[in-house]
């Protein structure tokens, strides 16, 4: 095989990653935003609606968090933990819930969400076939 073989899917990755991470850049900066404009909040009175506010943003940042961590290790093709790309998950649902009525955001990362929903079933299959080689005679 040539090196050129061996580097193509890789090559493809990254410029997939990339794609989507340039098109999440302006609902990066939204999200940004408007989580500081929910601190300001006036609607947000209560103690465990401010506490619900703050968890959700930080579940947010989590979320981007892991992935960038799975992006990378698709790329190296490597799976990582199955717990992250679940944890991931749970966290952007938490983190969402605020924005049900500000959809311009969702709408602006919509590339990162469609890799993210491709991500995660690549991580979790890939964790599943090395387990199952793992356990094989």
């Amino acid at each position: 095989m040539s090196p050129i073989a061996l580097t193509t899917p890789f090559r493809r990755r990254r410029i997939v990653c990339a794609i989507a991470w340039i098109g999440c850049v302006p609902g990066l900066f939204g999200y940004a935003l408007l989580s500081l404009m929910m601190f300001d909040s006036p609607g947000r009175s209560d103690a465990w609606g401010i506490a619900f506010v703050y968890v959700s943003v930080v579940c947010g940042w989590f979320a981007w968090g892991v992935l960038v961590v799975m992006s990378r290790a698709w790329i190296a093709d490597r799976p990582c933990t199955p717990v992250l790309p679940i944890a991931g998950t749970a966290a952007v649902g938490i983190a969402i819930a605020p924005l049900a009525s500000h959809w311009m955001p969702l709408v602006l990362v919509s590339p990162g969400v469609l890799l993210a929903c491709w991500l995660v079933f690549w991580q979790l299959r890939a964790a599943a076939r090395q387990s199952a080689k793992a356990a094989a005679p």
